[in-house]
């Protein structure tokens, strides 16, 4: 597997699908939020315990700051503020169902919006699947951006980084 990743070009293929897929899932769940905050639901209008927004200002606000990350994403050019900007926003949304979890606020995370009348089988599985795109963009962008810095890193020091002992040693 460490011969597969020695050369730069296939790793940053990956890179490059990861972060076109990360932005159109985030362009998704960006334009489903922002439907959403149009809508009539009397949820829309409840204060979310933590932040102190209604949810309509919440899906809102975060579904134009994902539509703009997705674009960033997609058509971005510098790849390490690509990874790092998905990192943050990520990060924010662990803090965030952190906060609420430690605070023991009522579980009212709709992260989907309506998108739960459109699609009857998200009324089950909207937790696992928020959760599974969370963890999916959460880990490649810290993990791509890791492999990034640390190549650079190796760039500088005029060595690839798969060739110096410490390197293979935690590989």
């Amino acid at each position: 597997m460490r011969a597969f990743f020695a050369n730069h070009g296939y790793l940053m293929k990956f890179v490059r699908v990861f972060l076109v897929t990360s932005g159109v899932i985030l362009a998704i769940t960006g334009v489903v939020k922002i439907v959403s905050a149009t809508g009539q639901a009397r949820s829309l209008g409840m204060r979310d315990p933590f932040l102190f927004f209604t949810y309509r200002q919440i899906f809102f606000a975060l579904g134009v700051i994902e539509m703009a990350l997705a674009g960033y994403l997609i058509f971005g050019k510098n790849v390490k503020l690509r990874l790092a900007a998905l990192a943050w926003l990520m990060t924010n949304f662990v803090a965030y169902r952190l906060a609420m979890w430690w605070g023991n606020f009522p579980k009212t995370c709709a992260c989907l919006g309506n998108a739960v009348d459109w699609f009857p089988w998200l009324m089950k599985n909207q937790e696992i699947v928020m959760r599974c795109l969370l963890m999916f963009m959460l880990t490649g962008a810290y993990g791509f951006l890791w492999q990034e810095c640390r190549r650079e890193k190796a760039a500088r020091q005029g060595q690839h980084p798969l060739n110096s002992n410490q390197a293979s040693s935690s590989l």
